[in-house]
């Protein structure tokens, strides 16, 4: 009789970290604009990636953007729910899915927004 051992699974959790220069912007009324960005790593000016965001921005206060987004890398797209709390200049968020190597995705955004349409990100995420 052989003694078996409980299969787990295991969730490696990766990251990247990301510089986001905005390349473009689009006011399509008075709460929604559309962002277009390109992306590097941090200390590197070469461009690995492309992104384009939808935002809404809460216009009672001004305080906060919620936006959806797709970041396009060279081996997928990862898609992204993020809120940037304009006081702080925080970005939170959640990795909501992705295609290509990013399939099944699921994590979390974080950052800061840099000034001049520079923001600095984090991307943690896992496979289900």
């Amino acid at each position: 009789h052989m003694k078996t051992t409980p299969k787990t699974t295991l969730h490696l959790t990766s990251n990247l970290r990301l510089i986001s220069r905005t390349t473009g912007a689009k006011a399509l009324d008075r709460s929604h604009t559309v962002f277009s960005a390109a992306l590097s790593k941090p200390g590197h000016r070469k461009i690995i990636g492309t992104t384009a965001y939808i935002c809404v921005s809460d216009t009672s206060n001004g305080l906060h953007q919620d936006c959806r987004g797709a970041l396009a890398l060279r081996n997928g797209v990862i898609l992204v729910d993020q809120t940037l709390d304009v006081r702080s200049a925080r970005i939170t968020g959640t990795v909501t899915g992705g295609n290509g190597y990013y399939e099944g995705a699921q994590g979390t955004v974080s950052g800061r927004d840099l000034g001049g349409g520079k923001e600095r990100l984090t991307i943690d995420y896992a496979f289900k």
